[in-house]
């Protein structure tokens, strides 16, 4: 049985700079802004940062179904987390496309970073690989030349 609420919302990502991190995800991968808005200390208990000083800006993608919040804190000052670990939690992004070297260089182009050595070709002719956001955002990118999904 599903929950009433159940439909897919958003995913939130903390950048540095919200201009080169709106360019990224804009002209990267056909993101649009749909709105823009300036919070405090009253969504503090929400993001589990209970600072009276807190003030941030979140700015909303949306590309088809899927919607991004970009969010660039004022104060405090973010820091960068170290390296992901096998943990549990949030992962990475991933998206499909029909021409991977395209999609890689666009990424290296807006300042992302294709990660040397994670990619990995099947012989279906899909491959796979990781990339950086210009904020060190894991993105895996798919190519789905040769990929059929199951069930199809």
């Amino acid at each position: 049985m599903n929950a009433p609420a159940s439909e897919f919302q958003h995913v939130s990502i903390v950048v540095s700079s919200p201009e080169r991190s709106l360019a990224f995800y804009r002209e990267v991968f056909g993101f649009e802004r749909w709105l823009s808005a300036e919070a405090g200390a009253a969504h503090g208990p929400v993001l589990g940062l209970p600072d009276p000083d807190l003030r941030f800006t979140s700015h909303f993608l949306a590309r088809g179904g899927v919607r991004l919040e970009l969010i660039a804190f004022d104060r405090p000052e973010p820091s960068r987390p170290e390296p992901a670990d096998p943990g549990y939690g949030f992962t990475h992004l991933a998206f499909s496309t029909p021409d991977l070297p395209a999609l890689t260089a666009a990424i290296e182009q807006h300042g992302g970073q294709v990660i040397e050595g994670a990619t990995v070709a099947y012989p279906d002719g899909s491959t796979f690989a990781m990339c950086l956001d210009p904020d060190g955002v894991r993105i895996e990118l798919f190519d789905v030349r040769g990929w059929s999904p199951p069930g199809t």
